[in-house]
C-alpha cells in the first residue's frame, strides 16, 4: 500500500515538475517574443570640437559599405560652434565608419559599434576622424521624371537619383507645367543633397511635339545631356522613369562654360 502511494506521489511530483518546466519554457518564449518586438533605440554619435570643419557633412557607412540614412532628421552637419550629431538605428547597421566631408576633404573614423558603443562624455573628437580618404572627383547621378498623378494634364515632376536613392526631400521647384514655353530651357533650384559637396540643377526643354528633354547643370561646368534624356509624350502612366547615368563634378567658379539656350533656340543643342 505504501509503495503504491509513493508511486502515486512520485508521478504527481514528476507531473508537477514537468508542468513547471513547461511553464518556464512558455514564459521564456513569451519574453523572447516581447523582447524581439521592442523597438531598438538609435545610437547617437556626437561631438563638439569640429569647428574648423563648419558646414561639413557627416555620414555613416555600415559594415557592408552602404551609406545609411540617419534615424533622426536634421543631423549630420557640423555647426558653426563645432557641434554635430548623427543618430543611427541598429536595424541599419551593427558597426559604422563615420565620414566627414567638406569639399574635397574627406576624413573617416575607425569602425564604431552601433549596438554597444560607449564613448567619453566629450563625445567623438575630431581627432578620431584620423583616416584621410581621397575624395571622388565625380559622382554618378540620374534625372528621374514622371507624369504627376494629380496635377493638371502633362505636368511632369522630376528629381535626381544618386546611388539608386532619390534625393529626399525633393527640390521644392520640381514641376514642368503645361503652360511653359516650348523650345526654351528652364532650370530648377540647386539640388544640394547629393553628398560629398556635389550639387546640380535639373534643366528641361519641351519640344514642339511635346517630348521633354532633360539634362543637368553644375556651376562652373558645361551643361550635360545624358544619352537617354527624353520623356516622350507617349508615356501616359505616372511611374518614375530615369535617364542614363550622368557623371558630374563639384561646382567651381569657372565662367567659360557652355549653357544650353544661351544664344540659340530649340532643345536640340548639345554642350
Amino acid at each position: 500500500m505504501k509503495s503504491q502511494l509513493f508511486a502515486v506521489l512520485t508521478r504527481r511530483r514528476l507531473a508537477g515538475l514537468a508542468a513547471l518546466v513547461g511553464a518556464l519554457v512558455v514564459l521564456a518564449l513569451i519574453a523572447s517574443v516581447v523582447d524581439a518586438q521592442q523597438p531598438k533605440l538609435p545610437h547617437l554619435f556626437w561631438g563638439r570640437d569640429a569647428g574648423q570643419y563648419s558646414g561639413a557633412t557627416i555620414t555613416a557607412v555600415n559594415q557592408n559599405g552602404v551609406e545609411v540614412q540617419p534615424a533622426i532628421e536634421g543631423g549630420g552637419v557640423v555647426n558653426p560652434d563645432g557641434s554635430w550629431s548623427l543618430a543611427i538605428s541598429p536595424d541599419d547597421a551593427r558597426t559604422v565608419v563615420l565620414r566627414l566631408t567638406l569639399g574635397e576633404i574627406v576624413r573617416e573614423t575607425d569602425s564604431l559599434d552601433v549596438i554597444e558603443a560607449e564613448f567619453p562624455t566629450e563625445g567623438i573628437s575630431i581627432a578620431d576622424f584620423s583616416n584621410t580618404v581621397a575624395a571622388a572627383s565625380t559622382k554618378e547621378i540620374r534625372v528621374i521624371a514622371r507624369l504627376h498623378p494629380t496635377r493638371p494634364l502633362r505636368t511632369l515632376e522630376f528629381n535626381i537619383r544618386v546611388g539608386g536613392v532619390d534625393v529626399d526631400p525633393a527640390p521644392t521647384r520640381r514641376f514642368f507645367t503645361p503652360g511653359l514655353e516650348n523650345n526654351r530651357w528652364y532650370q530648377s533650384i540647386p539640388v544640394s543633397d547629393l553628398g560629398d559637396g556635389f550639387e546640380a540643377r535639373v534643366i528641361a526643354c519641351r519640344q514642339d511635339d511635346g517630348d521633354v528633354v532633360f539634362g543637368v547643370r553644375v556651376e562652373g561646368h558645361d551643361d550635360v545631356l545624358p544619352s537617354g534624356r527624353v520623356f516622350f509624350t507617349r508615356n501616359t502612366h505616372n511611374r518614375w522613369l530615369h535617364s542614363t547615368p550622368i557623371e558630374i563634378s563639384r561646382p567651381s567658379d569657372n565662367q567659360d562654360v557652355v549653357r544650353l539656350g544661351r544664344g540659340d533656340t530649340g532643345c536640340t543643342g548639345s554642350p
